[in-house]
């Protein structure tokens, strides 16, 4: 069945303030500021039609454009969400052979002693996020969930074995919580 018109709304509470440029969105809450450039969707328009409403729009969409049209309501929930409670994402470290060490210098993660490595493996914290490290965890925070999963990802991939067995070695970083606010989304058992 072809639908000649399809939208998806969404509504933005009274704390947080929302301006549209086009396909460019800047959403402002008490956390701070998060902008977002959707360019990209070529068959999809972004309104307000009413006081604390965002219409995301297609005419006569294809298969592709529902999709596109559901992402960018995700997104768009994500940027006030995060404006409005922030994101974190809690890593443990982890070792059997060698006591990995994790140390955090302005904008660069230290990860020394890695399988017995001389060197240290340095991973760039990027974005507006903050990182801190203890001994047994990582914490990442900040009010753009993109940001903050990137960053949690690239240390992950940063202490990730190679050339060695992954059964026997499993020394690493691994993300163990993701926290929206005070709610817990995902746990891993340990």
């Amino acid at each position: 069945m072809k639908y000649a018109y399809s939208q998806r709304e969404v509504t933005v509470p009274d704390k947080v303030t929302f301006k549209l440029d086009g396909k460019r969105i800047e959403i402002k809450g008490p956390k701070g500021t998060v902008t977002r450039d959707f360019s990209h969707a070529k068959n999809v328009e972004l309104s307000s039609p009413a006081k604390g409403r965002i219409l995301i729009e297609s005419r006569f969409p294809r298969k592709a454009d529902l999709a596109m049209l559901g992402t960018l309501e995700g997104h768009i929930k994500n940027m006030i969400l995060g404006v409005t409670v922030g994101f974190k994402y809690k890593m443990i470290i982890a070792y059997s052979h060698f006591p990995l060490t994790v140390k955090v210098n302005k904008d660069i993660l230290e990860i020394t002693n890695y399988t017995g490595e001389r060197g240290a493996r340095l991973v760039p914290i990027l974005g507006n996020v903050k990182v801190t490290a203890t001994k047994e965890y990582v914490v990442i925070e900040g009010i753009d969930k993109e940001e903050v999963s990137l960053n949690a990802g690239r240390l992950q991939q940063a202490a990730k074995v190679r050339f060695k067995d992954r059964r026997i070695f499993q020394d690493g970083i691994y993300i163990m919580e993701k926290w929206a606010g005070d709610a817990l989304l995902w746990h891993v058992k340990i």
